[in-house]
């Protein structure tokens, strides 16, 4: 959904060259802050980041890593602006979160719950539409005031473009049977993640959304990577 809205050229088009069987799940994110900011809610550190236009930061897992992303359309929704600090991992970044070398960070939930439920972070908010199990007691962004902000790490399947129909519905089928499963959906809520049985045309019309929101935020903050 990213790529094609980073290099002028690709050998080959997802949209183009995959066609969507089913979404497996959407795994929400986290906003947390470290001791740096004396924030405790989403819309305070919105209004901190007003207050200080581009004087905080944010960490991210890596430049155009879903955290990153994520970050860039939480600037967009809330009408703020934050200097980018990017790590190679989650741990890496979050580590400076907690020390206070970085401001807040939009993280996954299994890197961040422990630090959380610690006591070590403040978790201002999921980035879903419904709050997660791992950490329930924290709220979602439209909960905590910001209505227009979602994203999520979601996992589909999808197979070459002509794939028989007969194929397509064993594996279909095998998805949706997946997911009854008990422990795939303990090991998905572990992960912060809810199962989806969206099927194949909701899938296509979610995924074209999902490329448009991206692109418009790529093009937005005014990325490009050299071929």
């Amino acid at each position: 959904m990213v790529n094609p809205h980073l290099y002028k050229t690709m050998k080959s088009d997802p949209a183009l060259t995959l066609e969507p069987i089913t979404l497996i799940a959407n795994a929400a994110l986290v906003v947390v802050v470290g001791p740096s900011l004396k924030v405790k809610t989403l819309a305070e550190l919105v209004a901190e980041a007003k207050r200080r236009p581009t004087e905080l930061t944010y960490a991210s897992a890596s430049n155009l890593s879903a955290s990153h992303l994520a970050t860039l359309l939480l600037e967009r929704a809330a009408g703020i602006k934050a200097r980018h600090v990017a790590y190679r991992g989650a741990a890496p970044a979050l580590n400076d979160v907690v020390g206070g070398h970085v401001d807040f960070m939009v993280t996954t939930i299994p890197s961040a719950a422990g630090l959380v439920l610690g006591g070590t972070v403040t978790a201002l908010a999921v980035t879903g539409t419904a709050r997660v199990a791992a950490i329930p007691d924290v709220p979602t962004a439209a909960e905590a005031g910001l209505p227009g902000y979602t994203a999520s790490a979601w996992y589909g399947l999808l197979a070459p473009k002509g794939l028989p129909a007969d194929i397509r519905a064993k594996l279909e089928a095998a998805a949706g049977a997946a997911l009854q499963r008990a422990d795939v959906l303990e090991r998905l809520e572990d992960d912060g993640a809810a199962a989806s049985a969206m099927r194949a045309d909701a899938f296509a019309a979610f995924m074209a959304t999902e490329r448009q929101r991206w692109g418009d935020v790529i093009r937005d903050a005014n990325i490009t990577l050299k071929e």
